[in-house]
């Protein structure tokens, strides 16, 4: 940590606190990067975006970036240049550490967010060089074996601050044995959301025979399931708004052919926010899209066999579904059916935890004074 003194607007000194670096590298960081850029701005905290780039699509990437002027810091190669997950695993960890080692060497503590693999490849980085890590949305457990499972799991180890978004996740990590530091502070970038969201009130307005489709995982992106997305929601009457993910861009013509169909390429974040909040009900392998459709009250079926936002399933603030026409269409009847647009805010959202999680971090890297 290093104090930094700079002038305010009456002409006087601040302290402004550095040496924080955040690594950054999936479109939810991006967005998350945003909240945290203008909360840390508010409190004297100073952060460098590290942008590891696993996006592997350039556009996609240049769109969440470029609309709200994020400056980030692009280390590596991105994946699409990498021959396979491990040459850009080893790639990024690489460019971290040559960072730390010339204009990041003030750099103290590294946050890192979520279970993508840029939070991995973060802490990974950040341990083998010294640096203490910082962990948002720790504690996350996944059911079955998937990546982010271990992903988040291993980040966990090597973290010196664990913040949750839930008491599950809080409990998980004291079963095993790492609640020490561990913090409940909900969705910290809730209050961001929410705030956004109130600024198109004026402009937006929710029709409830309007769908929001996204697809991006691997195993979703198929013929299979896209056809039972298609199916279950002309047999519901619904309109679909599908904004496509490179992985389906070839299905084009296949999503057209349903006619009660509109595709959109690759949004920004501000274009997504409409698209939520006009829409009746949610249908995404997103994790953090399906969270917002929560946080802002919407019917959310989330496409995932297991694991994902488990609590949320439970409380029913979403519906889990496989990806075909039978899944599908018992998930819309039970969203419909059981809606309470409460539930997730209640579930997300923390009285107090963005103060909390502020004076926190402030509090870690002062004490590395």
């Amino acid at each position: 940590m290093e104090a930094l003194k700079a002038n305010n607007s009456t002409g006087g000194q601040v302290t402004v606190i550095s040496g924080l670096a955040a690594v950054l590298g999936v479109r939810p960081h991006y967005v998350k990067a945003v909240a945290l850029r203008n909360l840390f701005i508010e409190n004297k905290l100073d952060v460098t975006f590290l942008d590891i780039q696993q996006h592997y699509d350039n556009e996609l990437r240049g769109v969440f970036l470029g609309q709200y002027g994020l400056e980030v810091v692009s280390l590596s190669s991105n994946a699409s240049r990498c021959s396979s997950s491990f040459d850009f695993f080893m790639d990024a960890s690489r460019a971290i550490r040559d960072w730390f080692a010339t204009d990041g060497a003030r750099c103290s503590h590294v946050l890192v967010m979520g279970d993508a693999y840029p939070a991995l490849i973060g802490a990974l980085a950040a341990s083998r060089s010294g640096r203490r890590i910082i962990h948002i949305e720790a504690g996350i457990r996944r059911e079955g074996t998937e990546s982010e499972h271990w992903n988040c799991a291993l980040v966990d180890l090597l973290a010196h601050q664990r913040f949750c978004c839930l008491p599950e996740h809080i409990e998980s990590l004291a079963s095993e044995g790492l609640d020490d530091g561990a913090i409940l502070v909900g969705d910290i970038f809730a209050p961001w959301l929410l705030d956004q969201s109130s600024k198109l009130d004026d402009e937006v307005e929710e029709d409830s025979g309007c769908c929001l489709v996204t697809i991006h995982r691997p195993q979703n992106c198929s013929r299979d399931v896209i056809e039972g997305i298609l199916s279950a929601t002309r047999s519901r009457g619904l309109r679909v708004i599908w904004v496509l993910h490179p992985r389906i861009a070839s299905y084009v013509d296949f999503i057209h052919s349903y006619g009660h169909t509109t595709t959109l390429p690759p949004q920004g974040y501000r274009d997504v926010l409409r698209q939520v909040i006009q829409a009746g009900i949610v249908i995404t392998d997103s994790g953090g899209l399906a969270r917002e459709s929560m946080i802002l009250g919407k019917r959310t079926v989330i496409v995932h066999e297991h694991g994902m936002w488990a609590e949320a399933i439970r409380c029913g603030a979403a519906i889990r579904s496989s990806g075909t026409q039978d899944g599908i269409l018992n998930a819309i009847d039970a969203a419909m059916e059981r809606h309470d647009s409460t539930l997730g805010r209640q579930l997300f959202v923390s009285p107090g935890g963005l103060e909390m999680f502020v004076q926190s971090v402030i509090k870690e890297m002062s004490m590395e004074g």
